[in-house]
Protein backbone atom coordinates (compact mmCIF):
# COMPACT_ATOMS: atom_id res chain seq x y z
CA UNK A 1 0.00 0.00 0.00
CA UNK A 2 2.17 2.85 1.53
CA UNK A 3 6.38 3.61 0.93
CA UNK A 4 7.77 2.56 4.34
CA UNK A 5 10.12 5.25 5.88
CA UNK A 6 13.32 3.36 4.91
CA UNK A 7 12.00 3.72 1.40
CA UNK A 8 11.82 7.19 1.78
CA UNK A 9 15.28 7.24 3.93
CA UNK A 10 16.56 5.46 0.69
CA UNK A 11 15.65 8.44 -2.12
CA UNK A 12 16.90 10.55 -0.01
CA UNK A 13 20.11 9.18 0.22
CA UNK A 14 19.65 8.72 -3.46
CA UNK A 15 18.76 12.22 -4.50
CA UNK A 16 21.71 13.58 -1.76
CA UNK A 17 24.48 10.99 -3.64
CA UNK A 18 23.17 12.31 -6.86
CA UNK A 19 23.62 16.07 -5.47
CA UNK A 20 27.52 14.84 -4.80
CA UNK A 21 28.17 12.80 -7.71
CA UNK A 22 26.83 15.77 -10.06
CA UNK A 23 28.52 18.75 -7.76
CA UNK A 24 27.61 22.30 -7.77
CA UNK A 25 28.14 24.67 -10.51
CA UNK A 26 31.57 26.90 -10.91
CA UNK A 27 30.91 30.55 -10.22
CA UNK A 28 28.01 32.33 -11.91
CA UNK A 29 26.81 29.38 -13.81
CA UNK A 30 23.27 28.10 -13.36
CA UNK A 31 22.23 25.79 -11.24
CA UNK A 32 20.16 23.89 -14.24
CA UNK A 33 18.98 24.28 -17.48
CA UNK A 34 15.05 23.59 -18.57
CA UNK A 35 14.71 21.01 -21.23
CA UNK A 36 11.53 20.11 -22.98
CA UNK A 37 10.31 16.91 -22.24
CA UNK A 38 10.10 14.62 -25.33
CA UNK A 39 8.95 11.08 -23.79
CA UNK A 40 9.19 9.05 -20.65
CA UNK A 41 10.10 5.35 -20.31
CA UNK A 42 10.35 2.97 -17.26
CA UNK A 43 13.69 1.90 -15.57
CA UNK A 44 14.61 -1.43 -14.59
CA UNK A 45 12.38 -0.86 -11.01
CA UNK A 46 9.49 0.47 -12.82
CA UNK A 47 10.12 3.98 -12.06
CA UNK A 48 9.00 6.59 -14.71
CA UNK A 49 11.97 8.74 -16.48
CA UNK A 50 11.32 11.81 -18.37
CA UNK A 51 13.63 12.25 -22.05
CA UNK A 52 14.76 15.56 -22.50
CA UNK A 53 15.01 17.40 -25.38
CA UNK A 54 18.80 17.44 -24.60
CA UNK A 55 19.46 13.78 -24.73
CA UNK A 56 19.59 13.69 -20.76
CA UNK A 57 16.93 11.47 -19.03
CA UNK A 58 15.66 12.34 -15.41
CA UNK A 59 13.03 10.34 -13.19
CA UNK A 60 9.71 11.83 -12.50
CA UNK A 61 8.60 9.94 -9.39
CA UNK A 62 5.31 10.34 -7.86
CA UNK A 63 6.38 9.72 -3.69
CA UNK A 64 4.55 11.85 -1.41
CA UNK A 65 5.16 13.65 0.40
CA UNK A 66 8.90 14.08 -1.10
CA UNK A 67 7.77 14.02 -4.39
CA UNK A 68 4.26 14.96 -5.65
CA UNK A 69 3.89 14.06 -9.41
CA UNK A 70 0.81 11.95 -9.56
CA UNK A 71 0.19 12.58 -12.78
CA UNK A 72 3.32 10.32 -14.14
CA UNK A 73 1.77 7.47 -13.05
CA UNK A 74 -1.43 7.89 -16.11
CA UNK A 75 -0.48 7.54 -19.82
CA UNK A 76 -2.79 10.93 -19.91
CA UNK A 77 -0.89 12.60 -17.30
CA UNK A 78 2.32 11.87 -19.20
CA UNK A 79 1.39 12.68 -22.32
CA UNK A 80 0.06 16.29 -20.77
CA UNK A 81 3.43 17.18 -19.80
CA UNK A 82 5.09 16.35 -22.89
CA UNK A 83 6.89 19.62 -24.05
CA UNK A 84 6.98 20.81 -20.72
CA UNK A 85 10.08 21.49 -19.09
CA UNK A 86 12.34 20.35 -16.18
CA UNK A 87 15.52 21.58 -15.21
CA UNK A 88 18.44 19.72 -16.32
CA UNK A 89 21.61 19.92 -13.85
CA UNK A 90 23.65 17.30 -16.19
CA UNK A 91 23.34 20.27 -19.16
CA UNK A 92 25.15 22.56 -17.24
CA UNK A 93 28.06 19.83 -16.19
CA UNK A 94 28.31 19.66 -19.40
CA UNK A 95 27.77 15.73 -19.27
CA UNK A 96 27.28 13.18 -22.06
CA UNK A 97 24.09 12.27 -23.24
CA UNK A 98 21.93 9.47 -21.68
CA UNK A 99 21.62 6.18 -23.18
Amino acid sequence: MGSSTSEYRSEIESASLNFRIMGEPQGGQAESEDQNIVGFHQDEEQHWVARLACGHFQHVRHHPPLFEREWVLQETGRVQHLGTTLPCKKCVLGAAKDE
